[in-house]
C-alpha cells in the first residue's frame, strides 16, 4: 500500500484489508515522503496490528513506492491497494480460492466506484467482463479482460511476477496499465472472478482522474502506444485494446474539450488519429459511436474551427440531435452534417 498525504483515509483502507475474509496476509505500507500525519497514523496502526509493516522513503511517486513494497513483501501472492481505496469483505477470498483450484498466474477481480459516501457499480464494460467469470483462460481466450487496467483488483502469483520482472513505472499517468497488459499477455492462465473485491475512490485530485492539459493527453497516449506495442505478438488482443481505447478511454479526453484550450486540442489532433488508423476498420465502424467517429474525422482533418463548432453545438450528445435514414444507413444528424468534409458513413449509428 503506497501512502502519500492520506492521513484522513489510510486507516479506513488498512482496516478494510484486515476485515476481509481472507486472513493469511501481510500488509506492507510504504510512506512516500508524506508531509501530513500519514506516517504517524500508519505507524500507530501497525503497533496495534502485527500484520502491518511500515516503511518510509523520500517522495519518489506511487510507482516507486509500489516497487519498494513489492521488494519487501514475502507472500506467495501480491495485490496492491491504494491508500484512499478499500477492499470488500469477500472478493479476495473468492479469488484466492479460484487461484488454488486453477493454478493461474493472475486473478482479475471486479472493482466498484466510490463517490463521497456512495458506492456505485463500475462502468458497463467492466461489468460485462466480470459477468462471465472464468478460470484458467488465456488472453487469447478473453481479450476483453484488457479493459481492467488499474492496479487494484488484481492478484499476481509472486513467482510469476519475479519471473518476468514486472515493474510499475515511476511516472504513472495511465502508465500503470502497461503492467496489466504485459502480465495478462505473459500469464500461462488467468482467472476472471465475479465478486467485487476493490472499491476505487473517485477523487478529483487523483493523478488518473483529472488533468485537462496537453501534457496529460501525451502521457495517456504514450501509455496507450506502449500497451499496443506490448500486445503486438497477439493481434486479437491488440485489436480489442484499440477498440476499448476508442470506445471508453479516448472519449474521456474528448469530452474534456468542453473545458479545454487550444493546446489541449492540438495534442488530440496529433495523437488520436494514430489510434484510429490502427483500428480494424470493420469493427471501428460498427462499435465506435457515431459522435466519436465524426469527431475523430474532424481531428484528422486538423480543422480546429470545425472541432470547436462541433463541441460547442453539443456534437458529443447524439440524443440531442435528430436522426433519419440515409443511403449509408440509420444516421444521426450531428452538427456539421452536410457541411463539414466528413464521410457520411461516420454519422451512421452503431447498433
Amino acid at each position: 500500500m503506497p501512502v502519500y498525504n492520506a492521513a484522513d483515509l489510510v486507516e479506513e483502507s488498512l482496516q478494510s484489508v484486515l476485515d476481509q475474509q481472507y486472513r493469511n496476509i501481510e500488509i506492507v505500507v510504504v510512506d512516500d515522503g508524506s508531509t501530513d500525519d500519514s506516517l504517524a497514523v500508519v505507524r500507530a496502526f501497525a503497533e496495534r496490528h502485527p500484520e502491518v509493516t511500515v516503511l518510509s522513503q523520500p517522495n519518489g511517486g506511487v510507482g516507486v513506492a509500489r516497487r519498494t513494497g513489492t521488494e519487501a513483501a514475502s507472500g506467495e501472492y501480491l495485490t496492491y491497494v491504494d491508500s484512499d481505496d478499500t477492499v470488500t469483505r469477500t472478493g479476495i477470498q473468492v479469488a484466492m480460492d479460484g487461484l488454488r483450484r486453477s493454478g493461474s498466474d493472475v486473478a482479475v477481480m471486479p472493482y466498484q466506484r466510490r463517490e463521497g459516501d456512495v458506492v456505485r457499480p463500475p462502468a458497463p464494460w467492466i461489468r460485462a467482463v466480470h459477468a462471465r467469470p472464468a478460470e484458467a483462460v488465456t488472453l487469447a481466450d478473453r481479450p476483453d479482460v484488457l479493459v481492467s487496467a488499474i492496479p487494484g483488483g488484481k492478484i499476481f502469483r509472486r513467482a510469476f511476477w519475479d519471473e518476468h520482472g514486472f515493474v510499475y513505472p515511476t511516472v504513472l499517468l495511465a502508465g500503470d496499465q502497461r503492467v496489466a497488459a504485459e502480465a495478462f499477455l505473459k500469464a500461462r492462465s488467468l482467472d476472471i472472478t465475479g465478486v467485487p473485491a476493490y472499491t476505487w475512490r473517485r477523487m478529483e485530485t487523483s493523478i488518473s482522474q483529472g488533468h485537462v492539459t496537453a501534457a496529460a493527453v501525451h502521457a495517456r497516449h504514450d501509455a496507450m502506444e506502449a500497451v499496443l506495442e506490448i500486445l503486438e505478438p497477439l493481434p486479437v488482443a491488440r485489436d480489442e485494446r484499440i477498440l476499448q481505447y476508442l470506445r471508453y478511454n479516448i472519449p474521456n479526453s474528448l469530452l474534456k474539450l468542453e473545458r479545454a484550450d487550444d493546446d489541449y486540442l492540438d495534442a488530440l489532433v496529433e495523437r488520436v488519429p494514430t489510434i484510429v488508423r490502427a483500428a480494424p476498420a470493420d469493427r471501428y465502424a460498427s462499435e465506435v459511436p457515431a459522435q466519436y467517429r465524426v469527431l475523430h474525422a474532424l481531428l484528422a482533418s486538423g480543422d480546429h474551427d470545425a472541432v470547436w463548432r462541433f463541441v460547442r453545438a453539443e456534437g458529443m450528445q447524439p440524443e440531442m440531435h435528430p436522426s433519419g435514414v440515409e443511403p449509408s444507413g440509420p444516421t444521426v444528424y450531428l452538427p456539421g452534417w452536410g457541411a463539414d468534409d466528413v464521410d457520411p458513413a461516420a454519422y451512421v449509428l452503431t447498433e
